[in-house]
């Protein structure tokens, strides 16, 4: 409370406070400080949006209790928030559309020529393009998100998260927003609200107060478009036309041989068919000595045969003069003994020869 606090004077005879909110007379009409009817408990908030002055408000204060002690005082910390709005015209909008979702983003200070003051080179902006209508708007919000329930000790969910945003140090926490933008995101969307059906200009260029059904109007912007496509771009590129036509045409034998063959095929390396077969196949003699650790050594050179028994699989092991053999295989056996047999008089005649003169 101000040392010289005087109910009749609105400006409460002047705060600590004027030179940082802007309150008093130097800063213009109607720049009073707030009046909280009382300070709020533990993690409650408390809203001043005075109404019954004359047109000219141009925000609204919040008061919280973080429970907080600050260490210069030993006092507990009650933060102070002003919340206003007002237009900015170093800034321009983003909006990306893609399959994945969409975003919309606004990026200021970077001289960007689509910013707004390029296209108006007087455009008003800071203190001079406060919205004073804005605060009519935020009382219905702030009772919306229940910000106000600390008048009757509510313990609203939105204060206490809050409250427990503000620091007592100098310094911000880079892992936590702070107070004040934790409000600015959640009066964010008001704003959003409020840009449907107005003008893309500062002004009110219209001689009647509304427009019914509305009327165009044109405003800066550069939209780039990126798309794209199956062929190439480069001469060279062209040669993969002869692959693509190759697939092509080998998806579209393999989609003849499905619908030619439709007939069901038993897959007998899933677990469950190839455990039926090996279940109900007979023991195997190459394997007798197998059945506490396992195949072993020359045990693993044993061949099996598949057969079919009236609809009935099984498997049955083979001795080795038994293996069977690929068809290449066995071509290459018959012809190298018929290349034995092609030399065998050969043989026996060097063999005679030999022996003769030995003798």
């Amino acid at each position: 409370m101000p040392s010289g606090f005087n109910a009749s004077d609105p400006y409460l005879g002047g705060t600590k406070l004027d030179t940082i909110f802007g309150w008093g007379e130097a800063y213009g009409e109607f720049k009073w400080p707030p009046v909280f009817p009382k300070l709020p408990i533990g993690y409650n908030t408390i809203i001043n949006e005075t109404t019954g002055i004359p047109y000219g408000r141009d925000a609204v204060y919040l008061v919280g209790n973080s429970t907080a002690i600050m260490p210069a005082t030993g006092e507990i910390a009650y933060p102070l928030c002003q919340v206003r709005v007002s237009q900015t015209p170093i800034c321009y909008t983003t909006y990306n559309a893609s399959s994945s979702g969409a975003s919309m983003e606004a990026i200021c200070g970077t001289n960007d020529p689509l910013q707004y003051n390029h296209s108006l080179g007087n455009a008003t902006s800071g203190n001079f393009s406060l919205n004073k209508d804005w605060p009519n708007i935020a009382s219905m919000w702030i009772k919306s998100i229940s910000l106000d329930g600390g008048l009757v000790d509510a313990n609203g969910s939105n204060s206490r998260l809050l409250n427990q945003l503000v620091t007592l140090d100098s310094k911000f926490n880079l892992a936590l927003p702070s107070i004040s933008e934790a409000l600015a995101v959640m009066a964010g969307y008001t704003l959003l609200q409020s840009t449907k059906d107005t003008p893309l200009v500062e002004f009110w260029n219209y001689s009647a107060l509304s427009i019914e059904p509305g009327q165009y109007q044109y405003f800066n912007a550069s939209i780039q478009a990126q798309q794209y496509q199956s062929g190439g771009n480069v001469p060279y590129q062209r040669a993969f036309v002869v692959i693509l036509f190759a697939v092509f045409i080998l998806n579209l034998c393999a989609l003849v041989y499905f619908l030619t063959h439709r007939d069901w095929y038993t897959d007998l390396s899933e677990p469950s068919n190839l455990f039926g077969i090996l279940i109900n196949s007979p023991p195997s003699r190459e394997l007798a000595e197998a059945c506490g650790g396992g195949p072993t050594g020359e045990q693993f050179r044993s061949s099996w045969k598949l057969h079919d028994d009236g609809g009935h699989l099984y498997m049955e092991s083979m001795a080795p003069n038994q293996a069977a053999e690929s068809p290449s295989m066995r071509r290459m056996r018959k012809l190298s003994e018929g290349f034995e047999m092609m030399a065998s008089p050969i043989r026996k005649a060097t063999e005679s020869v030999s022996e003769r003169m030995g003798r």
